[in-house]
């Protein structure tokens, strides 16, 4: 049994192993509570393949909107230098999508764990998603959404604590929020940045 405290939220995040290869979970992000469940195909020493899933339930918030998620998760290595690469088929629908009835796309995700003391690993990661239920030349004055992150932060872990702290840098692209809808038919691209903390306690 993990517990986890993300800052952004101010709520636990419960994940329980059922077995070796099956940990069922939920928590809640930025954007709202989210269950999930990850399945271990590929468990070695040097090289994992999981495969997860889980859903995003709005709680609140100006631009709400609900999604779901699936897709698989490779990591290789060892302990003092790992690599990540993940996809995960994500849909997303509600009010900051008012041009489609939903937007669909593949999130990518590289990253890599680095130790660089006894207890402290560097991490860093890059995250890209991309909407691909647009057609452009059906209809041109729909664009595709877009996002790219960065990642980078420092995990301090002891046998049963570890804290995470890092910065999430990234840039959304044809962005059209509810208002904007109602009001002008232009998109908006921004840039973010959000501090993220997480501690971890495994039992």
């Amino acid at each position: 049994l993990t517990l986890g405290f993300p800052g952004p939220g101010g709520a636990p995040d419960i994940q329980y192993g059922l077995s070796d290869w099956l940990q069922v979970g939920a928590g809640y992000t930025l954007i709202g509570f989210t269950p999930s469940v990850r399945l271990g195909i590929i468990r070695s020493r040097r090289v994992d393949l999981t495969l997860v899933g889980g859903a995003y339930l709005p709680v609140g918030g100006d631009q709400p909107f609900t999604g779901q998620y699936a897709g698989g998760m490779l990591t290789a290595g060892k302990d003092d230098f790992r690599v990540h690469l993940g996809y995960q088929y994500v849909q997303l629908w509600g009010e900051p999508f008012p041009d489609v009835r939903s937007v669909e796309g593949g999130l990518g995700m590289t990253g890599v764990e680095l130790r660089i003391a006894p207890r402290a690993k560097f991490l860093f990661s890059i995250l890209s998603y991309t909407q691909i239920n647009v057609d452009e030349e059906e209809d041109p004055t729909i664009r595709p959404f877009s996002a790219i992150a960065v990642t980078p932060g420092i995990r301090i872990y002891g046998k049963s604590l570890s804290a995470d702290v890092g910065v999430m840098v990234g840039q959304l692209k044809n962005l059209k929020l509810d208002e904007d809808y109602k009001s002008s038919d232009e998109y908006r691209d921004a840039t973010f940045v959000l501090p993220m903390v997480t501690l971890r306690y495994q039992l």
